[in-house]
């Protein structure tokens, strides 16, 4: 097993942040052939997504999360709830095969970490993979 940590800046608000190059490193760094790959990220406001990173499809994830649950609206936990609720939605991780020395992903899809909090962060993502 390979456990790797990664650590992605994040700005505030929504910000979405392709971290597809960095898994395939890892994937060719060991060489792996075939196996899984597992990526989470640590924190309450944060998901991993895989989806395709086009910058107007973005702007519409933004949008959706903002109108669905936006920021002025009266929430019990009054510092940042709305960042919480969004990142509810979503996964803190994701599991991706590896095949034939590559991460199994469609032509159009990117692994992206984002981020729902107040401030920029270093966000701490832990990738452990499974193979040989």
């Amino acid at each position: 097993m390979i456990i790797e940590k990664m650590i992605v800046k994040t700005k505030p608000g929504i910000d979405i942040v392709n971290i597809t190059d960095e898994l395939r490193k890892i994937v060719a760094k060991y060489d792996i052939k075939n196996g899984m790959m597992n990526v989470f990220v640590m924190g309450t406001t944060a998901a991993i997504i895989i989806n395709e990173d086009e910058i107007h499809l973005k702007e519409d994830f933004k949008k959706l999360f903002e109108d669905f649950i936006p920021k002025d609206r009266l929430y019990f936990h009054p510092e940042n709830a709305y960042s919480h609720l969004r990142s509810l939605l979503l996964s803190p991780e994701k599991t991706i095969p590896i095949r034939e020395g590559k991460l199994s992903l469609g032509q159009w899809q990117s692994v992206m970490l984002i981020e729902f909090g107040k401030r920029k962060r270093e966000r701490e993502v832990i990738v452990t993979v499974l193979g040989v």
